[in-house]
């Protein structure tokens, strides 16, 4: 393994500021970033947390919020952001680029980067943007989806936050 001393520490603290957030019993915030220096003016600005938005790095590129931005720019994009902060970076990891392989890989280079967490959409890929008016979303199919979520536990090294956001709710049924 490649985290040894100060680094490690790092994330995992990271990490460990991003589970005290979500699991806390009040409302917490976090302020979307989209390169370095906004992530440091939403630490500056007293925030405790960055959430790393998918559409806002992608229209900082100037692409469309349909994966056009590639998964090696958004790693490199939120590896400046975490550079510039102390704070815990959420991303919006979209479908996780691919299949259960490339959300491996993904996970991994964001544990390289001391990102605290992916948000993973369960759309299939390549995604639309979730705000186009009259497109239907096209989901993916649930063994696979959660095969993408055992395969991100499965290569975690630290412990990195994997909030899914399930984009419609119908498939959540009562217990």
């Amino acid at each position: 393994m490649f985290f040894y001393g100060k680094k490690m520490r790092i994330g995992k603290t990271k990490c460990r500021q991003l589970r005290k957030l979500l699991e806390s019993d009040k409302l917490e915030f976090l302020l979307e970033a989209h390169n370095g220096i906004s992530a440091k003016l939403v630490e500056e600005a007293g925030f405790k947390g960055i959430w790393a938005s998918g559409l806002s790095i992608s229209v900082q590129w100037g692409v469309r919020d349909s994966n056009e931005a590639s998964w090696t720019q958004v790693i490199e994009t939120v590896e400046f952001m975490s550079d510039a902060t102390t704070i815990p970076i959420l991303l919006d990891g979209d479908t996780g680029y691919g299949n259960f392989n490339n959300v491996q890989r993904l996970v991994r280079k964001l544990e390289q980067r001391h990102i605290a967490g992916v948000c993973l959409e369960d759309k299939l890929f390549p995604k639309t943007n979730s705000f186009i008016k009259g497109k239907t979303q096209k989901l993916a199919d649930i063994e696979e989806f959660c095969g993408k979520i055992k395969a991100a536990k499965d290569i975690q090294y630290m412990d990195i936050r994997l909030p899914i956001q399930n984009v419609f709710r119908k498939r959540l049924k009562p217990l």
